[in-house]
């Protein structure tokens, strides 16, 4: 995630065309070793890419069998294991394989889908004393010694079209899909949880 993972081989962006039918052909070999593979959705004018993103789910094989085969099918000069995301090079490209439980699965592609989105939508939960991610809605629960520091959360739901209720934005529009920043902006603001000074000083990776 990001396209910085491998450092010790060569990868490059890829311009739009070119990522889509790798990203087929990867998808294609990665659905050998999951049950579950799936992309998160891009901005229809995204015009070039840093890396793959491929969500996954339930290994067919051991995990050590499967990065090892799943290596040799990419030809990959390095492998990376940061916690839940396998980070592969295929044709001088980053490949992250991001794991998630079958009961999350969908919320994952939500939340890495269209940019920035889930970033912006993360950062009005923060706000709210909730946690919006892959792994669900979540309300923070905080040390009563120390209210500057949580120690968990107790989870709201893994369902993305009732996490989108709850926060009083429209699912189905988000189905219908993004085609610039400025559309997931104004989709933001439909909330009625929005406030502008959310956002003071946050930066985001494009």
């Amino acid at each position: 995630m990001g396209g910085h993972a491998l450092t010790k081989c060569h990868v490059r962006r890829y311009a739009r065309a070119e990522y889509l039918q790798l990203r087929d052909e990867a998808s294609r070999i990665v659905q050998l070793f999951y049950e579950l593979v799936d992309t998160p959705l891009c901005l229809d004018t995204k015009t070039d890419f840093g890396d793959l993103d491929l969500i996954v789910s339930e290994p067919k094989i051991p995990i050590d069998e499967l990065i090892q085969q799943l290596a040799e099918q990419f030809q990959s000069k390095q492998i990376v294991i940061n916690g839940p995301v396998i980070s592969m090079e295929f044709r001088e490209f980053q490949i992250d394989l991001i794991h998630s439980p079958r009961k999350n699965f969908d919320l994952m592609k939500a939340y890495l889908s269209w940019g920035d989105l889930g970033n912006l939508i993360g950062v009005m939960c923060n706000r709210l004393g909730l946690k919006y991610g892959g792994a669900g809605l979540e309300i923070r629960v905080w040390n009563s010694e120390d209210v500057t520091r949580d120690i968990g959360g107790i989870t709201l739901s893994c369902d993305p079209r009732t996490i989108f209720s709850f926060l009083g934005l429209d699912y189905d529009r988000w189905l219908q899909g993004f085609r610039t920043e400025e559309e997931i902006y104004r989709f933001v603001t439909c909330s009625y949880c929005f406030q502008p000074r959310y956002y003071y000083k946050v930066r985001y990776n494009t």
